[in-house]
């Protein structure tokens, strides 16, 4: 089969995008390639690539832009690596598209959804046209709650969560939403008294000033390893849609490690 038709599937069942103006778009390559195989990650790594290469692999969606952010004025560093990365997909007929709008809100199968059902907490059924998700709940905890990320992360590299606020304090609403699209005003709109944010969508000189300011706990988590899960979501959609074709999960090689300090 032809990636193009992988791509005409996920726009055709993604209304909500303008494909006028989306960062969803072929990064690299040709779409008119013939394949039997696809790879797909949250962001493409050199690793993940390199992987490809090796796997005979010539089709890998990305969630996120994997050449960085474009500029006028780029760190040559960055600008070497992106270069890199762009070459080894040329010389090895690679084909990268980034499928970010359409799988943030994807119903059961994106992003949203998947880290709302990993958690194990009871959160209300996400309109299709939103980020968020939000739990009423009673006698549980900011301690509990972090508890229950931290486990259902644990799997994607997160080796733990962080809380800023009162642990033991009762949450009566907690509001969660996807990776840099978390916005802590959006969530504190619907009432929350705590929230999950990651470390991609706030500040600690605006966002978390506030959060202490207004008595609200958070619970912070990485930005890549809360999205993994959809990533997995992707996955499982795409086979069932289109069995001749395998799609596996790649491994991009975010790993981290929360160190606390000891004690004396």
């Amino acid at each position: 089969m032809q990636i193009q038709t992988i791509l005409d599937h996920l726009q055709q069942h993604t209304p909500w995008v303008d494909y006028r103006k989306t960062r969803d778009i072929v990064l690299i390559g040709e779409t008119q390639t013939e394949i039997t195989q696809a790879a797909v990650c949250w962001v493409a790594t050199k690793k993940v690539i390199e992987e490809c290469i090796k796997r005979d692999i010539h089709f890998i969606i990305s969630h996120e832009n994997c050449f960085y952010l474009e500029t006028t004025a780029p760190y040559q560093s960055m600008k070497e690596l992106r270069d890199e990365k762009i070459k080894l997909c040329r010389d090895h007929q690679i084909t990268i598209y980034r499928c970010h709008d359409g799988w943030d809100r994807f119903p059961e199968y994106g992003v949203a959804d998947c880290l709302a059902q990993i958690t194990g907490i009871p959160f209300n059924p996400r309109p299709t046209d939103s980020f968020y998700h939000y739990a009423c709940l009673r006698h549980k905890t900011v301690l509990e709650l972090a508890e229950k990320l931290a486990e259902a992360l644990a799997p994607h590299g997160c080796s733990g969560v962080e809380i800023l606020g009162n642990p033991e304090q009762s949450v009566t609403k907690l509001g969660v939403g996807v990776g840099a699209e978390m916005n802590s005003q959006v969530m504190r709109m619907e009432n929350v008294d705590c929230m999950i944010l990651s470390d991609d969508s706030c500040t600690n000189w605006i966002d978390l000033q506030w959060c202490l300011d207004a008595q609200i706990p958070c619970i912070l988590c990485h930005h890549s390893t809360n999205e993994m899960e959809g990533m997995l979501g992707l996955v499982k959609y795409l086979s069932q849609i289109f069995p001749e074709c395998s799609f596996v999960k790649a491994d991009e090689g975010f790993q981290f490690t929360f160190v606390p300090a000891r004690r004396k």
